[in-house]
């Protein structure tokens, strides 16, 4: 044992000159073989623990990473298995300044991560309820006179980001009445629109479609008719009508101005002459007319004949 102990301090100043030289010679090899690099990445985002009613603006999709280390250990990083992760535990909703954190391999030194901190705006999402316009566009025939509209739809729920849902001016489902002049019903889609008129972007309709009741109403008017008795059929041979009256003889009418234009008069239900064997005296319902209603609806016809 103490011969191997001499042996070893046999020219100890040489055998450390030899190892302090075969490292110097490994490390000048290695440097020489494998020189330390640096390298840039563009490199995805991620956000962590971001509230569920929160919504990031101005983030950027990737950011620009320089990392230092040997040319073998970065020649061969592959930039999808970094992460630029932005913690947002705990922010509210406002402008905030936080910071990217990368993890790069062992051997591998991050040198620089740009944008960094990046400058954000925290927004929350909310929802209202807001009323629906019910809007008819479009002009109907001359003849209608008015209109009335029911929607099934009154009120609405809009989400969205804050300064979304504050964009919106009005809530409206509109509907095309050009040329229509009967009742009809359509389904419309519910629409938010902005203090320009123009469509809201970013929120939410619920829900989104209304059914829609359109019933027209015609021009209505007031007329007073004569009223004359109808008749059908032959007196019998050498009968004839000396005297007629009607109680009252005119009435007032009231209805569809279209109709009652055309009505001079209004008669009474039919007579049949060929019956008369003698005087009449009857209560007459007046004869119907669509859309038009008479006050009073019966008159009295008192007839005198003689042979």
């Amino acid at each position: 044992m103490q011969g191997l102990a001499n042996l070893l301090r046999r020219n100890l100043a040489m055998k450390l000159l030899a190892l302090f030289s075969a490292i110097f010679l490994w490390l000048y090899v290695m440097n020489e073989q494998n020189p330390p690099a640096e390298v840039s990445y563009s490199v995805p985002v991620e956000v962590h623990n971001l509230a569920s009613d929160l919504v990031v603006h101005q983030l950027p999709e990737t950011v620009r990473v320089r990392v230092k280390g040997p040319r073998s250990a970065v020649a061969y990083l592959n930039p999808a298995d970094m992460k630029a992760v932005l913690d947002l535990k705990g922010l509210s909703e406002g402008k905030h300044t936080p910071r990217f954190q990368v993890n790069v391999p062992s051997g591998v030194e991050l040198l620089e991560i740009q944008p960094n901190p990046v400058p954000i705006t925290l927004e929350m999402i909310i929802s209202k309820v807001v009323p629906v316009e019910l809007r008819l566009n479009g002009s109907p025939e001359p003849q209608t006179a008015s209109v009335k509209t029911d929607s099934s739809v009154k009120q609405v729920r809009i989400e969205g980001l804050r300064s979304a849902v504050a964009a919106v001016s009005q809530v409206v489902v509109t509907v095309d009445a050009s040329g229509k002049d009967a009742s009809f019903e359509v389904e419309a889609p519910i629409l938010a629109l902005n203090s320009e008129g123009r469509m809201a972007e970013g929120v939410t309709i619920t829900p989104d479609v209304s059914h829609v009741l359109v019933a027209w109403s015609k021009p209505q008017i007031k007329k007073q008719l004569d009223v004359e008795a109808a008749f059908q059929g032959q007196l019998p041979l050498g009968t004839k009508i000396t005297r007629m009256v009607i109680v009252p003889n005119k009435v007032e009418a009231q209805g569809d101005k279209a109709v009652l234009d055309g009505m001079p008069y209004i008669s009474t239900e039919i007579i049949d002459l060929s019956q008369v064997n003698g005087n009449i005296d009857r209560e007459l319902n007046l004869q119907a007319q669509p859309g038009v209603v008479f006050q009073p609806t019966k008159v009295r016809v008192q007839i005198s004949v003689e042979r």
